[in-house]
């Protein structure tokens, strides 16, 4: 209308200016010279008059039209937020790029906003969408209300707490990728999850003295989606990623996919709750030995930034990362934001809760304890819930709690925080889930049970599944939930020690032989399933039987409070042993009293029925630290499960070797 009205005065005044020229034309013919000159005056000051006009009603326009900002970026959006306080920049850390060093550049800041409404956020979002911005993602839930917007191949992203009367703005650099985007592909098998069963101790605080490869932490979950593809959590710690773990964990997945073990399976995401290594580094191990076995076509988490928040960080983190970009550069990583939903086929995915809901006003954290940077993932399938805490703390349950109402956690199941070590009440009590998943042994969860107790009193029904002993399958049949037991993989090594360990050997004292015989045989250390070595325990736990066959005289296995012990273990295929070599310890010139003298070696074809090998009576093996003594088989023969006996020792009571060696061929 104003730009109307402005043309109309523009053409009143050319009219005036016509009229005035016709009676110039006739003054002149009529007048002398010095009225010529007034009228000439006069006509000037029209013109200028004219010329004014039009500069002020042309400024009073361009001042009409800048009352809506001009918005291009994070710093123009904070202006036009209409109410509030404004926050400092907190950086909420990249994606797929490492910042261990340095930051990568890509990082993606979070400012808080206060004393907001949703009205004001509301017209926020419709200010930025009069300036060109495209709302591509919208959710209103429990009182909280959610918006994604892109421009210009930017991403941001907004989320507002009623309840907090708080806004969050990203500048989303470190996403270059929407959710909303996920390919999607058609299937109609049935979704299947499965707590699966990795390397936990039984009953000891950490680690333990049994064997070396298992720790109290980690965990791994997996979804077979309705397309056949795979959805994984997490995966374990270095000590859970034994190559007999890794390789058992490739043929589980083939298995629940119904694949050869030589066809290629995707991964549609794997997923990570947060940056400790008993999270990642599985994942690490096992794309450096598989990645051309499976085409990963997604990965997910929210890490904080190493330079903001890097006590607590792993550098397992920066390895799981490597193996992705190097052998899957065309993977997409998502950083999950809270609020944000995505589907892949059969199963619905919310995301409840990131270290970002606890970024502070002035730029920093309230997070002290790490675990509480653990991403939050609900999970739908089938018209059933699942609550995926990871490693939450107090801190995060109080973020929780105070943005959403108990109704809208309440939940049909719940993976217990932090491997059943962190109290998180108001939680459990919130999500009252009846399906308990617990991702830690039995032991484990039995000694830590007064700190998840409200997770089991919470239910109607509790059904708590353990992951130490088996792996459990979990489907979702109408209205319940149906969970079978599948055997732990450690089970295919699973033997009877001999019956009868007595000395049964002649009483000769007996010396080492000389090593030409070993020509031609092959070391078999690489032949031994780690996972099947089982043996008297370690006086600690760097001492546990699996060093005896590390390949390293660094390490050893050392008993103490006996003059026997044994140890057994299974090799990957059947071998032909010719002759064996055992390491003394790297402290035996300090205690060489600890050296074995005697000793049974026992082999078995089947685990259950024994022969003997070899019978050494009153050797003294070297008193140099790690040197080798070597033993001739007699009579060779072809064996899978192998048991030395040790009967007797120089002196005292204490134990030590550094390393068992055999020599032989494959079969």
């Amino acid at each position: 209308m104003k730009m109307n009205r402005m043309k109309i005065n523009r053409q009143t005044n050319v009219y005036i200016i016509l009229l005035s020229l016709i009676l110039l034309f006739s003054m002149l013919v009529s007048c002398g010279e010095n009225t010529v000159s007034e009228i000439t005056t006069a006509i000037s000051e029209i013109s200028q008059t004219e010329a004014e006009s039009n500069t002020s009603e042309q400024t009073a326009a361009i001042t009409s039209a800048d009352t809506t900002p001009v918005i291009n970026g994070i710093k123009d959006m904070l202006s036009a937020y209409p109410d509030g306080n404004i926050g400092k920049a907190y950086n909420c850390g990249t994606a797929r790029n490492s910042d261990q060093t340095e930051a990568a550049g890509d990082e993606s800041h979070l400012y808080v906003i206060q004393k907001t409404d949703l009205n004001s956020f509301n017209t926020f979002a419709q200010t930025l969408e009069s300036n060109g911005y495209t709302r591509y993602f919208s959710r209103e839930f429990d009182g909280n209300t959610a918006y994604g917007f892109t421009k210009d191949g930017k991403i941001y992203y907004a989320y507002f707490s009623e309840l907090l009367e708080t806004a969050r703005i990203i500048d989303d650099t470190a996403n270059v990728a929407l959710l909303s985007e996920l390919k999607q592909t058609a299937g109609n098998e049935k979704v299947e999850f499965y707590q699966y069963s990795i390397d936990y101790v039984r009953g000891d605080t950490y680690n333990t003295n049994d064997n070396a490869w298992m720790i109290n932490c980690g965990m791994c979950y997996v979804i077979k989606l309705a397309d056949n593809s795979l959805f994984i959590i997490d995966g374990g710690h270095k000590t859970q990623s034994s190559d007999d773990a890794l390789e058992s964990f490739d043929v589980f997945l083939h298995n629940i996919c119904g694949k050869n073990i030589d066809e290629k399976l995707t991964i549609n995401g794997w997923y990570f709750t947060h940056a400790h290594g008993d999270h990642v580094y599985f994942t690490y191990a096992f794309l450096t030995k598989f990645h051309e076995k499976y085409d990963l076509v997604n990965a997910f988490w929210n890490f904080p930034s190493f330079q903001t928040m890097g006590s607590g960080y792993d550098s397992g983190t920066f390895t799981m990362k490597l193996s992705i970009n190097k052998y899957y550069p065309d993977a997409t990583v998502y950083k999950l934001h809270t609020g944000q939903t995505f589907t892949l086929p059969g199963v619905d995915f919310e995301v409840i809760y990131t270290h970002e809901d606890n970024a502070t006003f002035e730029g920093g954290t309230n997070i002290s304890d790490f675990n509480a940077s653990s991403t939050v993932l609900r999970i739908h399938i089938g018209g059933k819930t699942f609550m995926m805490l990871g490693d939450i703390s107090t801190v995060a349950e109080t973020a929780i709690c105070s943005r959403y109402s108990n109704a809208f956690l309440k939940s049909d199941a719940v993976q217990l925080a932090h491997h059943c070590y962190n109290q998180v009440d108001a939680v459990y009590r919130a999500v009252s889930a009846d399906l308990i998943l617990v991702p830690n042994s039995k032991e484990g969860y039995q000694s830590n049970y007064s700190k998840v107790a409200s997770a089991v009193s919470y239910a109607k029904t509790p059904q708590i599944l353990t992951a130490g002993e088996f792996t459990y399958k979990i489907v979702v049949d109408g209205s319940d939930f149906t969970a079978s037991k599948i055997a732990r993989y450690t089970e295919q090594y699973a033997f009877t020690k001999p019956s009868d360990l007595s000395f049964n050997g002649l009483c000769v004292e007996e010396t080492p032989v000389d090593t030409k015989f070993l020509n031609g045989t092959k070391e078999l250390s690489e032949q031994i399933h780690v996972k099947s070595i089982v043996g008297t325990r370690g006086a600690q736990k760097s001492e546990s039987p699996s060093y005896l066959f590390d390949s390293s005289s660094g390490s050893k296995w050392c008993v103490t409070n006996t003059t026997s012990c044994g140890v057994g273990f299974m090799t990957k295929s059947p071998v032909t042993v010719n002759g064996y070599r055992l390491y003394t310890a790297g402290d035996t010139a300090t205690y060489p009293g600890r050296s074995p003298v005697s000793w049974t070696l026992y082999a078995s074809v089947d685990g259950k029925n024994w022969v003997v090998l070899d019978t050494v009576y009153k050797c003294h093996l070297s008193t140099a630290a790690g040197a080798y003594s070597t033993f001739a088989i007699d009579n060779p023969g072809t064996y899978q499960y192998f048991y030395l006996q040790i009967h007797s020792v120089e002196n005292g009571t204490t134990i030590q070797l550094a390393d068992l060696r055999m020599y032989g061929t494959v079969q």
